[in-house]
């Protein structure tokens, strides 16, 4: 990972960021325009299924996700369903509720 995507995140991101993935990944990306918001389902090691938004490169090589902390077991699968780059569209029953923007 870049250094200084690693340094962002460690200055900027709880150690639990449950709820957080839609405003966190907005301030990363305005921060490194160079990575595109991603939107979709990602899939934890036990095979359980979240809705969740992150980021990756433009080319789509890398994956860089400033919340997984917050699934813990880790993620398997990102499946994107919607990527405009300016909607983030999280349906994961708490975007809004813990954290504001």
């Amino acid at each position: 990972m870049n250094p200084s995507y690693r340094k962002w995140m460690k200055a900027r991101v709880p150690d639990n960021p449950a709820c957080m993935c839609t405003p966190i990944s907005l301030r990363m990306r305005d921060a490194f325009p160079e990575l595109v918001l991603m939107s979709g389902e990602i899939t934890t090691e036990s095979g359980q299924v979240f809705e969740h938004t992150w980021l990756q490169t433009e080319d789509g090589s890398y994956i860089v996700d400033p919340t997984s902390a917050q699934f813990g077991e880790g993620v398997t699968e990102y499946v994107a369903t919607l990527h405009d780059g300016t909607d983030p569209h999280c349906e994961c029953g708490c975007e809004g509720k813990l954290y504001n923007n």
